[in-house]
């Protein structure tokens, strides 16, 4: 049986180090845009990537996957839709 020791330095600054990139990202994202977060698609990966990392190991990342691609598809829906109709509407 092996013992556990104190956990490792480098094992716990990783996943800080790790949100760094999608903070950054984040913060200039948020910045420059002028439309609500919820429909900038970057913003809305930016705080999955942050929050996938700090939920590591824990049950409740695939409700938050879930949520997030949901989120996703209707960015994707809400900008499409209107693109199909004219389209449809010019071929008849």
């Amino acid at each position: 049986m092996t013992e556990k020791g104190p956990p490792d330095q480098a094992a716990r600054v990783r996943p800080r180090l790790e949100a760094l990139i999608p903070a950054a990202i984040l913060v200039l994202r948020v910045a420059l845009r002028r439309t609500p977060w919820f429909f900038d698609w970057m913003i809305v990966l930016s705080l999955y990537w942050i929050l996938y990392v700090f939920l590591a190991g824990r049950r409740e990342r695939t409700f938050v996957t879930v949520g997030v691609m949901l989120l996703l598809l209707g960015i994707y829906l809400w900008r499409v839709l209107p693109i199909l109709a004219d389209t449809f509407l010019f071929c008849l």
